[in-house]
């Protein structure tokens, strides 16, 4: 079972649905680096195209691209869809850590379905995360839904990379000052020796 919840930001509204360890989130926001357009959208499968790729965009001084499978990549009636890593990396043990999302356009309701992905390591061997499922074809291509509009559909991604050196901070607590010296008048008034006790640190007592 789908689980809804409401969200409120000062941007925007959106629901988000947990389902299958993914998070969905609608938004007005595109996304804030790459947009790509297919125009005849359900022709790919017709035409046997079973993968597609993009062009390659730059994110965080990376290039990466979106790679997509219109039947799904188990031919299974859903939408493949991945990011890919294009930028080579120096070295077989190197990895670049990101967070990303994929982002179908809806043109019926003029907003955005969010397919946000956890943390992944990206590596020479392994360049290339992403959903295996990532929406029904049937969903898809009904049109009634609206994501594809005179046979066009709008795909996105968005690249967060984590960094290796995080900016830290530490606290070391101090131990407080002691209270001030609280003599009392008849005190202060004979011939005592105050002796160490400096005069700004007395309160006069009543």
């Amino acid at each position: 079972m789908n689980k809804w919840k409401l969200y409120a930001t000062p941007s925007y509204l959106y629901w988000m649905i947990v389902n299958r360890g993914w998070v969905y989130e609608i938004r007005d926001e595109p996304p804030a680096q790459f947009l790509t357009k297919f125009e005849h959208f359900p022709l790919l499968s017709e035409n046997g195209i079973e993968k597609y790729e993009t062009r390659e965009f730059v994110a965080c001084n990376y290039k990466w691209r979106l790679v997509i499978y219109p039947d799904g990549i188990e031919k299974d009636n859903h939408i493949s869809t991945y990011l890919e890593l294009i930028t080579s990396l120096p070295a077989m043990d190197s990895d670049i850590k990101a967070i990303f999302n994929i982002f179908l356009f809806n043109h019926k309701l003029d907003n955005y379905l969010c397919f946000r992905g956890n943390v992944r390591s990206f590596t020479k061997t392994k360049p290339k995360w992403g959903f295996n499922k990532l929406i029904s074809g049937t969903i898809l291509r009904d049109p009634s839904n609206g994501y594809i509009f005179d046979n066009d559909c709008v795909f996105g991604a968005e690249v967060f990379i984590i960094g290796s050196q995080p900016i830290t901070d530490s606290l070391s607590p101090i131990k407080p000052p002691a209270p001030p010296l609280h003599i009392p008048k008849s005190v202060i008034n004979c011939d005592y020796d105050l002796g160490f006790v400096p005069l700004a640190t007395i309160n006069m007592a009543s």
